[in-house]
């Protein structure tokens, strides 16, 4: 069987309008040693046909064809068939500059084992943001921890460290560790991943490009209503399970105000699903585990929530208040 330099694996679902973009962005590289993999999640729509259309005239693109399992299941199925050295994930309604993989290679030729890389969002017709960051580049554990934190307490922290789409994973690290996504998560299941991925390196540059670009999608203003408060609350434990590893102490840190941020979420959702029994639940774990960890409100006022505007939260003040109000002005 080939082997490739690059696996760029596409969960592929209901994408006909946007999935021609997508993979001629790939066809189109002036880098061609990979391999494309796609892998159709039971689509509704066209999406199918024009992957086999593709698969016909391409000989670098694999199709795998399942039933609907969500995108850590196609990420998964994508990971058991691919054979490059280096693993890229790229959503299907998302595209890549042209010299993309030729970038990653010249960067990836000392063999680093995780590179991110910056990313356009695009909001609609034209309009974008460019997300570059300095170049950086551990050379011991301590530079690594720094990096990491670096990432995590960036302004655009979900996209920088969690989000797997702007970032180039070395395969034999995931597969001597035997690393998955977890297919029962359906929120940030690509950050529980890489901070599985990041325990198992000691190593990881940032670079100065911008190669991948991301449609925006501004479904999230319903996901308290459609997402059940223990998705939640499996995620914050997911994470904090993962976190472990981590022996920097500002990592920690930053780690458990995550967690908390998680798990108020789920708080808020079964409050607006009117799950008030399921509410005073995670209230309840939410402040054991605040005392258990020897919390207090001053590691709140350090938390970044410019990117989290869009859940209105305005100080990490309301982390800290929500599960005590909540427990001593409601009873189940």
């Amino acid at each position: 069987m080939k082997k490739y330099y690059f696996s760029i694996i596409v969960p592929v679902y209901n994408a006909e309008q946007y999935i021609h973009q997508c993979i001629d962005s790939i066809l189109y590289q002036n880098f061609k040693d990979f391999e494309l993999i796609l892998v159709n999640d039971g689509s509704k729509d066209k999406s199918l046909i024009i992957c086999e259309e593709y698969t016909k005239k391409h000989s670098c693109i694999q199709l795998i064809n399942q039933q609907n399992a969500g995108p850590s299941k196609a990420r998964n199925t994508g990971l058991e068939h691919a054979q490059g050295k280096y693993i890229l994930f790229l959503d299907s309604d998302d595209w890549l500059e042209p010299e993309s993989l030729q970038i990653l290679y010249t960067q990836s030729s000392d063999e680093c084992p995780l590179i991110y890389y910056g990313f356009r969002s695009y909001f609609g017709e034209g309009d974008f943001i460019v997300n570059i960051h300095g170049a950086r580049h551990s050379h011991n554990k301590q530079e690594y921890y720094d990096i990491l934190y670096y990432t995590m307490e960036n302004k655009m922290h979900s996209f920088i460290y969690g989000f797997t789409c702007n970032k180039l994973f070395r395969r034999d690290i995931i597969e001597q560790n035997h690393l998955r996504f977890d297919e029962l998560l359906r929120v940030k299941e690509d950050e529980v991943f890489t901070n599985q991925f990041c325990t198992y390196v000691q190593e990881v540059k940032v670079i100065p490009y911008a190669l991948y670009n991301y449609r925006m999608s501004f479904g999230n203003s319903i996901s308290f209503i459609t997402r059940k408060p223990y998705e939640y609350e499996y995620m914050a434990d997911k994470l904090k399970a993962t976190n472990t590893h981590f022996s920097d102490p500002k990592i920690q840190c930053y780690q458990q105000q995550e967690y908390f941020y998680n798990l108020s979420k789920g708080i808020t959702a079964a409050i607006r699903q009117h799950k008030y029994a399921e509410a005073k639940r995670l209230s309840n774990k939410c402040a054991y585990q605040m005392k258990n960890m020897g919390i207090s409100y001053p590691l709140f006022t350090r938390i970044q929530f410019k990117d989290k505007i869009r859940y209105r939260y305005t100080s990490g003040l309301w982390i800290y208040l929500i599960s005590k109000l909540f427990n001593r002005f409601y009873t189940v």
